[in-house]
């Protein structure tokens, strides 16, 4: 064995950290009380996360960008795990750890995360644990030695029902490490006995300027900040369940299932879904059409979707139906933050030549779903189509054909 999961074990493991309780409890912290301000309130003076809603859940809210999807499901998380939760990572928390009083009386400070994201979960922790809770979410500087031994370290001291999180600034960051092998490889290497259960999350594509800007000193971090080493992970590290999400739904998605799996998971997230970048180009008809990566919150949903689950988004007709899938003249396979500018192409180019390309999102890297060419197939076949799709791979490395396979998935329609 590789991993250490299956989908009832995960959905069971789901039950158990949304009881009714815990629900019940969670509604008071984000709406806050007497004892407590509320979740709502701390973030609500923070740009880009909080617009100064106060007393509120998140699924009140209606459609979200994903960054503040990230920030609510890790504020949730963090409730959920009643005490086990930890995180650590480079620029992570709100400020040091005996400067936190400084944040909670000024609300408009402490902004953790160098995207955002992680706004105000130190200060959350404080608050529900005034002893320790300022060391919950810990600063690593630039030490991914440390930070995954740490995660090894707390997934091991705090045990069943802990959620242990490793933040990377920058995938080019991810240089082979003994800890990181030693997670991924534990399952396999007891023969099944032995598991660690963790999250481990970074960036790519975060900086990228002209080639002219590159060197200059000051500029632009250029080349060393944005490259994707996705599948270059899968291949060496064939231990960890690998998730690539690029709309606020798709993040909901990774982490309920990541939590919920019993095996170490690496969510890598894109530039282009957290700034929630305008990715569209006109038509000959002068039409633009913007790729959606909002979505609303349902984190807390009872369903926990199988590892291997990709996302289709298929041709949109004249009266705004969706095409059949087995209409489609091409088909093309992507991840990552090729799948918005696949998904442009598809669409522009079906407005100006009544082509219609099928764009499949392979947002679980491993273990993925290697039937899903087949399953498609079939749907051609059993429909009674004679046609032959063209096939293309778009990848953002050489190495996306590494075997990876074993998911389960299932595939959510997704109008253009």
């Amino acid at each position: 064995p590789v991993m250490k999961w299956t989908p009832e074990s995960a959905q069971e493991k789901w039950d158990g950290y949304t009881t009714r309780d815990n629900l019940k409890r969670r509604e008071k912290l984000w709406r806050g009380n007497k004892e407590f301000p509320g979740i709502s309130k701390l973030i609500s003076e923070t740009p880009t996360i909080g617009e100064n809603e106060t007393s509120y859940i998140p699924e009140e809210l209606g459609e979200i960008t994903f960054r503040r999807a990230e920030n609510f499901i890790l504020h949730d998380l963090n409730i959920l795990a009643n005490g086990k939760f930890r995180a650590i990572g480079q620029d992570i928390p709100d400020t040091g750890p005996f400067d936190i009083d400084r944040i909670v009386n000024n609300l408009g400070l402490g902004q953790g995360g160098i995207k955002r994201e992680t706004t105000k979960l130190q200060v959350s922790a404080y608050l529900l644990n005034p002893k320790t809770g300022q060391f919950d979410v810990t600063d690593a500087g630039i030490n991914e030695a440390i930070i995954y031994a740490k995660v090894l370290g707390w997934a091991r001291a705090l045990g069943e029902k802990s959620i242990v999180i490793g933040f990377t600034q920058f995938e080019d960051y991810q240089y082979p490490i003994m800890a990181f092998e030693q997670i991924a490889s534990l399952f396999q290497r007891s023969s099944g006995f032995d598991n660690i259960s963790a999250i481990f999350r970074d960036f790519y594509g975060t900086f990228r300027a002209p080639l002219e800007l590159t060197f200059e000193k000051g500029g632009p971090a250029g080349k060393s900040h944005s490259a994707c080493y996705i599948t270059h992970i899968a291949s060496r590290y064939p231990g960890f369940a690998i998730l690539t999400p690029n709309t606020a739904e798709d993040l909901q998605r990774a982490y309920r299932m990541a939590i919920a799996s019993d095996t170490p998971t690496f969510i890598s997230v894109n530039d282009n879904s957290i700034e929630n970048r305008q990715i569209g180009t006109k038509d000959n008809n002068g039409n633009v059409e913007h790729f959606d990566f909002t979505a609303e919150y349902t984190f807390l949903d009872s369903k926990v979707e199988p590892f291997g689950t990709s996302v289709i988004y298929t041709i949109k007709d004249e009266h705004g139906g969706l095409y059949p899938i087995e209409s489609h003249d091409a088909i093309i396979l992507t991840y990552g933050e090729y799948v918005p500018i696949c998904w442009d192409v598809a669409r522009v180019l079906h407005a100006n030549t009544g082509y219609k390309t099928l764009v499949v999102d392979y947002s679980t890297i491993v273990p993925r779903d290697e039937d899903l060419p087949k399953k498609i197939m079939e749907s051609y076949q059993s429909n009674g189509s004679n046609k032959m799709p063209i096939w293309s791979i778009v990848s953002q490395e050489g190495a996306f054909g590494f075997g990876g396979g074993g998911g389960r998935g299932v595939c959510p329609i997704k109008p253009f």
